[in-house]
């Protein structure tokens, strides 16, 4: 008999090679680009939710398609400074466009690491004037993709030299930046009245659908598979977030087993992160607003249930998550969690956990889960003061 584990690697492998295509997206930021002079825009969302996909197979094509030049850098590569990435990707198209072989120095202290910015900007300049250091600049946009990866540089000289150098060019020189944590992103670009930041547009990267999840099974069921429930489908993606790392991951375990439902796949998903039955469960049933606010209940202790602020709060929180969520949604979500016995109210209004053992299982599920812990780590400070480790 074939190993479980083997067919779900071999579901998997074939999953992988899906691609959800996006193209009116791509040309929309670069309509934004070229036809609106936007100079810079940071794009944000939780981790693994499709942006480096979504710039590879969609945004860098399009652009090719409509002449417009772009520089990729992934700066969450591992084992590699983020600022030698750019500087060796910025110095590769120029070699490209001035046909000459160049190396850039590999010293790993930070001075050398600003001459580096210095010669690729440099190199830059001429590669955008057709390699002769004349005539009229060409439109460049650089994709710093995962600019999270500087916030450890964020009030380094470093980050400064970045900044000064795409200010100076951003006549000609667009900036596309994603980021998993919207926090950092903000961080990065301070101080918050110069022209760098003042010139960023900040944008929620659009979560894929369900129409996503269409096409997915879709893909499967043409690839030899049977046809999985859409219904049960659609629930577990909302489950995980509309991660479709994490979905892809439900669906080929509902493959492998031979199941038409990925209710079971996605319980042993969340099983896997908390080591909990009961909390696997629950989180496999619920929505991301309500695990969100179980996550955020769990995190703060004595959480004040009948204060307006505290609904506020968590209000504001999901509203920068979720597009606006009201305080009368958050009351009804937790009046249920209170009905369903997740929640108890100690004394006259301290909310928190019913069970020691869920609340640990939450934590677990924050260490575990990158877009969960991503979200709750940008809600709860912000709003509560908590510092979430």
């Amino acid at each position: 008999m074939e190993d479980r584990g083997h067919k779900e690697a071999v579901h998997a492998s074939m999953l992988e090679n899906f691609h959800y295509a996006r193209p009116a997206l791509a040309n929309k930021y670069l309509d934004d680009f070229v036809r609106y002079f936007c100079k810079r825009l940071a794009i944000y969302s939780a981790p693994g939710t499709g942006k480096t996909q979504f710039l590879i197979n969609d945004f860098l094509p399009a652009a090719a398609k409509r002449g417009v030049t772009t520089i990729y850098v992934n700066l969450c590569s591992p084992n590699t400074s983020p600022w030698k990435l750019i500087s060796d990707a910025i110095i590769r198209h120029a070699a490209t466009n001035i046909r000459a072989a160049i190396k850039a120095p590999t010293s790993p202290d930070r001075e050398s690491e600003i001459d580096e910015l210095r010669t690729a900007f440099q190199l830059l300049d001429v590669a955008s004037r057709g390699g002769h250091g004349d005539g009229e600049d060409k439109i460049v946009i650089l994709v710093l993709d995962g600019i999270h990866a500087l916030a450890p540089y964020a009030a380094s000289s470093l980050i400064y030299s970045l900044k000064s150098r795409l200010e100076r060019r951003s006549r000609w020189l667009i900036t596309l930046m994603t980021s998993s944590d919207a926090l950092a992103t903000r961080i990065l670009t301070v101080p918050y009245r110069a022209a760098f930041y003042n010139q960023i547009i900040f944008d929620e990267f659009p979560l894929l659908d369900t129409n996503y999840v269409r096409e997915l099974l879709a893909y499967a069921q043409k690839k030899g598979e049977y046809a999985v429930d859409p219904e049960s489908a659609f629930r577990s993606f909302e489950a995980v977030r509309a991660s479709p790392l994490a979905f892809e991951a439900i669906l080929a375990e509902a493959l492998a087993a031979g199941e038409r439902s990925t209710a079971n796949a996605c319980k042993n998903y969340f099983l896997q992160k908390t080591g909990n039955t009961v909390a696997a469960e629950m989180l496999s049933s619920m929505d991301s607003i309500s695990q969100l606010i179980c996550l955020t209940v769990s995190a703060v202790p004595n959480l004040n249930i009948r204060s307006d602020r505290t609904l506020q709060m968590i209000s504001s929180a999901l509203g920068r998550e979720f597009n606006g969520v009201g305080e009368i949604e958050v009351s009804n979500r937790i009046c249920s969690l209170v009905r369903a016995g997740i929640f108890i109210v100690k004394g006259k209004d301290s909310l928190t956990i019913a069970d020691a053992d869920l609340k640990e299982a939450f934590s677990r599920l924050m260490s575990t889960d990158a877009a969960l812990s991503a979200a709750i780590k940008t809600v709860i400070p912000i709003s509560f003061g908590v510092n979430i480790e």
